[in-house]
C-alpha cells in the first residue's frame, strides 16, 4: 500500500523538475529597424551575427554579443549575399561589391579585413537568402524573431533555455 503513494509522489516530483527544465526565458533583443532578417548564425559564446534590411532598404550585418550589445554594425545600399562564419571571435561575409566580390573579415575589435581570391568572386550562397545556411542555436539557448502583429519593426531577440 506505501508504494502506490512513494510512486505518486516521485512521478510528481519528477514532473514538476521536468517542467522548470525546459522553461524557456527571453534573455535580450535587437530590433534596430530591421524589417526582414534573412540569416542568423549563433556563435557559440551566447551571441550571434544578423543578415537583414533595414525600414529603409539597406542591407545590414550586425554581430552581437552574448548580452544583445551590438560589436559591429555595417550597412550597405546594395545586396548582400549573406554571412560565410560567426564566432565570438570573428564574422564574416559577402556583399555585392563591384568585381570581384570578397569576403569582409571582421575581428573581435571590429577591424575589418578583405579577402580576395585571384580571378575569383568570393559569394556565401547564389540563390539568395532562402538558400543561406542558419544556426540559431548553441547549448545555452536560441534566436528568434519576434514579428509585430499589427505594424513596426521586428526584433530579433536571444532565448535562454532556463
Amino acid at each position: 500500500m506505501n508504494a502506490i503513494p512513494r510512486f505518486v509522489l516521485v512521478a510528481v516530483a519528477t514532473a514538476l523538475v521536468s517542467a522548470a527544465a525546459f522553461a524557456v526565458t527571453e534573455e535580450w533583443s535587437y530590433g534596430e529597424d530591421l524589417a526582414a532578417v534573412y540569416q542568423i548564425l549563433a556563435d557559440g559564446a551566447g551571441g550571434c551575427a544578423m543578415y537583414g534590411i533595414t525600414t529603409n532598404g539597406q542591407s545590414i550585418v550586425v554581430w552581437l554579443d552574448k548580452k544583445g550589445v551590438a560589436q559591429y554594425t555595417k550597412r550597405f545600399a546594395n545586396s548582400m549575399y549573406g554571412l560565410a562564419a560567426a564566432s565570438k571571435k570573428e564574422i564574416v561575409y559577402s556583399n555585392a561589391s563591384a568585381p570581384p566580390m570578397v569576403f569582409t573579415h571582421v575581428d573581435k575589435k571590429g577591424i575589418e579585413t578583405t579577402v580576395t581570391v585571384a580571378s575569383y568572386n568570393l559569394v556565401t550562397s547564389i540563390l539568395g537568402p532562402a538558400a543561406l545556411s542558419q544556426n540559431q542555436a548553441d547549448s545555452k539557448g536560441f534566436f528568434a524573431l519576434k514579428l509585430p502583429m499589427v505594424s513596426g519593426p521586428i526584433q530579433m531577440a536571444r532565448f535562454s533555455y532556463k
